[in-house]
């Protein structure tokens, strides 16, 4: 505030603050503004006017995404019409984003009455970009792998592609030894970029596993052999070190297994089955005490093939015994 007389005096009234006035604080209308001056005993005032008019009400509704490839647009939405826009990228009544750049942007329309009042609105307008796409190394890959998750893509959310790529997973069996060209793409409704990378399918050891005979559970542990190439490791239920132990896995089928890895650190399995034959079950005729001279009939169940004590190799066979005496039979 200005004007009063004599100079160093003092500015009062709505709105006034420090001798500034400020209309936002005062409001609209005819606002009062005093002046007083003091000499030190002796004081006066005197009162003008400030007419506060109204700023106009001004809106505006920017498009809220637009691309950086997109040619310039024109800026619309706005009212009262006759105003003027400003921010970056914003050329007359047009905003071009390749030149405001990726990212968020405050759009200014101001609009200026008649009275010489202006209003503003500010909005945002949002250049969608499309990020550049990497793709990092991939390992080696063995050619027995069966499946192996892509994760070298960046930023996340992009696409795989390429030959032996089924949803984001390379598996080496559906292409083979050999070096492959992959590609990753990021994407929105803008554009896209495209980063490549290889990926190498290094082969696997050919394993093979010769199948294994029949043993009994009573047969002593057998020194497992067959496997190529040779080097390899054998496991499975029974298996202590390279040899099958019928008497740890018990009487069934089981399955061996053998592991061969190469120089390139890939590597591959075979397997085969053992067969562990359980003992008969021997069922006898029980003992029994007869008279000096007497004939008895002994039986035995449970085999195909006999061997009594006496050299019978039939099922049962009759004794005389003169003394008491034991008969022992193996089935």
């Amino acid at each position: 505030l200005s004007g009063g007389l004599p100079l160093g005096g003092n500015y009062s009234g709505d709105g006034v603050t420090n001798n500034f006035f400020d209309p936002n604080i005062s409001g609209i209308g005819r606002q009062r503004v005093v002046y007083t001056f003091s000499n030190g005993g002796c004081a006066d005032s005197s009162v003008a006017f400030i007419y506060v008019k109204p700023a106009p009400a001004v809106f505006f509704l920017p498009p809220s995404n637009i691309c950086i490839s997109s040619t310039p647009i024109t800026l619309t939405n706005a009212f009262p019409f006759g105003g003027v826009f400003s921010g970056t990228g914003v050329i007359g009544n047009q905003f071009d984003p390749s030149i405001a750049g990726g990212g968020p942007h405050q759009i200014t329309y101001t609009f200026t009455d008649n009275n010489g009042c202006a209003g503003f609105k500010t909005r945002n307008i949002n250049v969608d970009t499309v990020e550049s796409a990497t793709f990092a190394s991939i390992p080696n890959l063995c050619s027995s792998t069966n499946n192996y998750t892509l994760i070298e893509g960046s930023p996340a959310g992009g696409i795989y592609q390429g030959p032996g790529v089924i949803n984001g997973i390379f598996n080496p069996s559906l292409v083979g030894v050999g070096t492959f060209n992959l590609s990753y793409i990021i994407s929105n409704q803008c554009d896209s970029d495209t980063a490549f990378q290889t990926v190498t399918v290094i082969p696997s050891p050919t394993v093979s596993l010769n199948s294994f005979a029949d043993v009994c559970e009573s047969s002593a542990a057998i020194t497992l052999s067959g496997a190529s190439p040779l080097g390899g490791t054998y496991s499975g239920i029974g298996v202590v070190g390279s040899q099958f132990d019928p008497s740890v896995s018990g009487a069934g089928t089981f399955t061996i297994y053998y592991d061969f890895s190469n120089s390139n650190g890939c590597a591959s399995r075979d397997s085969s089955t053992i067969t562990v034959n359980a003992l008969p079950i021997i069922s006898l005729s029980n003992d029994t005490a007869i008279c000096d001279g007497s004939t008895v009939n002994l039986t035995a169940n449970g085999g195909t093939n006999y061997l009594w004590s006496t050299s019978a190799t039939t099922p049962g066979i009759t004794v005389n015994p003169t003394i008491t005496s034991k008969y022992y039979v193996t089935v």
